[in-house]
């Protein structure tokens, strides 16, 4: 697999020969996912994946939708059949989890010259949603049309219009926020009678488990002149103390490196093990339903509970793996991060490009009261070089 990083932080991912079902990125992991699904009248097996028995072609795009981030598109060409078959089982998996920003239908002899074949096919335009929504009943598009080829379903759901949010659009610190004491996502409160009020509070908190954790809610005015500052400071300092800042980052990385990586290799053994264990567990399961020593419903239950255990696992793995190749670039880390603030002489707003260009993520605290004061603390996380601490 070849990995390259291009401007904004996007990582673009080539595939060797490999299965799709066969690969372990985690959840909420690319920016963007683009493809020509395979299509077909069968399915593919993934454990993660065996309850839905997706046709291959929506199984393509309902795992591609759950490996962007939040507001992150995918955009693919598949077969007529994900948006004109009978059964809406897989298009109601892919509302819950995406809004159709857009579709096209190209005539049936689309691909005659370049595949020698001819075949109904449509392109797909989806964005995540920031959650998944339970409620698809006035989503038009579920349903299907009258005619043959399925001309009024995409007319209808062409005549849509398009919006993020109910106030039609997208605010840019989507995905990069996260709770600092429960780890979830903070997501964005709008405030209809006053914008100035919107904030992003945690998605624990605002799924009514309120139990787990508390609002820790952060104004986007605020938070966009926290963030703005901090990269100033970071940037004028490093233009100022290069020599510095480049030292100290080594000194620091050095030690913390080593201690990161001793422990991931170890939880990635424990991680592989445990995997290798489940899947032979799933097997022999399978086995056993299929010669009769077990119940259907017996089954369902315990595959269920180790494929959720081995999805985990995964995502797991894939992280520690991550974070072992990155302990291993450290050294060109910082030179790219230089280079980085070089490219901008100076910062006089925040925009989606400078955001993601610097920033990887932005841990919020809970708030506290000090001397009268209302306090909280926002860890801002740059690519490339973690938490950056500035000497007073």
């Amino acid at each position: 697999m070849q990995a390259t990083r291009f401007t904004g932080g996007l990582d673009f991912v080539i595939i060797g020969i490999k299965g799709f079902e066969e690969t372990s990125f985690p959840q909420d992991y690319f920016d963007i996912v683009v493809g020509n699904v395979p299509f077909g009248g069968y399915g593919v097996y993934d454990s993660e994946y065996s309850r839905q028995k997706f046709m291959i072609h929506d199984y393509f795009i309902a795992k591609s939708i759950d490996r962007v981030k939040p507001n992150g598109i995918v955009a693919v060409v598949t077969s007529k059949g994900t948006l004109d078959k009978l059964n809406p089982v897989a298009r109601k998996y892919m509302a819950e989890r995406a809004e159709l920003l857009g579709a096209l239908r190209l005539p049936n002899n689309a691909f005659k010259q370049t595949a020698n074949t001819e075949a109904v096919t449509d392109i797909l335009f989806f964005q995540k949603r920031e959650e998944r929504i339970n409620d698809t009943s006035d989503i038009e598009w579920l349903g299907t049309g009258k005619t043959e080829d399925g001309f009024e379903v995409i007319q209808k759901m062409r005549g849509t219009k398009r919006a993020y949010t109910k106030f039609n659009e997208v605010n840019i610190f989507s995905g990069l926020l996260y709770c600092a004491d429960c780890g979830g996502r903070m997501t964005i409160r709008r405030r209809k009678e006053d914008r100035r009020k919107d904030a992003f509070i945690c998605s624990t908190y605002r799924k009514k488990k309120k139990n787990l954790c508390t609002e820790h809610a952060v104004k986007v005015n605020a938070l966009e002149q926290i963030v703005l500052s901090d990269i100033r400071k970071v940037c004028a300092y490093v233009r100022q103390y290069e020599e510095e800042f480049v030292e100290d980052f080594r000194q620091c990385s050095v030690k913390e490196s080593a201690r990161q990586q001793a422990a991931a290799r170890n939880e990635l053994t424990k991680a592989e093990s445990r995997l290798s264990e489940i899947e032979k567990i799933i097997v022999k399961l399978y086995e056993e339903k299929v010669c009769g020593r077990m119940s259907e419903d017996r089954f369902e239950l315990l595959a269920k509970n180790y494929e959720t255990e081995q999805a985990e696992l995964k995502d797991k793995a894939v992280k520690l793996r991550t974070s072992l190749e990155t302990a291993e670039e450290t050294a060109n880390s910082i030179a790219k991060f230089i280079t980085l603030v070089r490219s901008y002489t100076e910062v006089n707003e925040l925009t989606p490009e400078i955001l993601n260009s610097f920033i990887d993520k932005i841990y919020i605290g809970k708030p506290e009261r000090i001397d009268g004061q209302r306090v909280q603390q926002v860890k801002i996380v740059y690519k490339l070089v973690g938490a950056v601490n500035i000497p007073q």
